[in-house]
């Protein structure tokens, strides 16, 4: 991959504490977008959020570029952000989602319900698969700090010219349903990452089904090749 362009955003929502982060590295011939959504309403969720994005930091750029390093790195993430939380008297835990990128080959790991979106020739496609499970009718998230052994997604492939990626939290499935991110890309894919990422925190905002809902918090990288 020769070039790209990148934009970021963190869209507060109505929850008291903001606890998504994302993480953008570069270095040598390797790059590494990420983003956590940390769990709960305490401030533990932050905490947990930081942790395992500062274990992918240290671990970047990969060695191996395979999927054992990936699971790796994922179970080191996990074991730190349970020890940083119980040391706080807490209970929490965070998503984690990864691509890195080496060239024009991606590999990505995933934890949680976090998405990363893939838009190319007109096709919207999720590259994530949500580890949850239902409990008497309500979703139960299975992600780093929540489990000794979490669930880790793994999953290769290769970016095109023209590809547009979205990695973003869970919030924005409360605000645009599949259909209308895919006509989103469809209508706007050729204006700059700057004018897609205002337009897309546009949308956001002004989602209709907004007032009927209390939105949870939303933070995105958005980036096209």
């Amino acid at each position: 991959m020769t070039n790209f362009q990148i934009a970021t955003n963190m869209n507060i929502g109505d929850k008291q504490n903001f606890e998504d982060r994302i993480l953008f590295l570069e270095e040598k011939d390797q790059k590494l977008f990420a983003i956590a959504d940390g769990m709960g309403d305490s401030g533990f969720g932050a905490v947990a959020a930081e942790k395992a994005l500062e274990v992918l930091e240290k671990n970047f750029p990969l060695k191996e570029f395979d999927k054992e390093e990936i699971e790796e790195i994922f179970k080191k993430a996990n074991k730190e952000v349970m020890n940083a939380v119980y040391e706080m008297g807490g209970i929490s835990g965070t998503t984690l989602s990864a691509m890195f990128l080496k060239g024009d080959n991606f590999i990505i790991g995933h934890s949680g319900d976090s998405k990363i979106y893939r838009y190319r020739r007109g096709e919207l496609r999720l590259l994530t698969e949500d580890t949850v499970e239902e409990r008497k009718g309500r979703k139960k998230v299975k992600a780093l700090g929540t489990d000794w052994n979490p669930p880790i997604v793994i999953k290769r492939g290769k970016v095109l010219p023209g590809d547009i990626y979205l990695l973003v939290s869970d919030g924005i499935e409360k605000l645009l349903t599949f259909d209308e991110l895919k006509e989103f890309f469809e209508n706007h894919q050729q204006e700059s990452i700057e004018e897609l990422s205002d337009r897309l925190n546009f949308l956001f905002k002004t989602s209709k089904r907004r007032k009927n809902i209390d939105r949870d918090n939303i933070a995105y990288i958005l980036f096209k090749v």
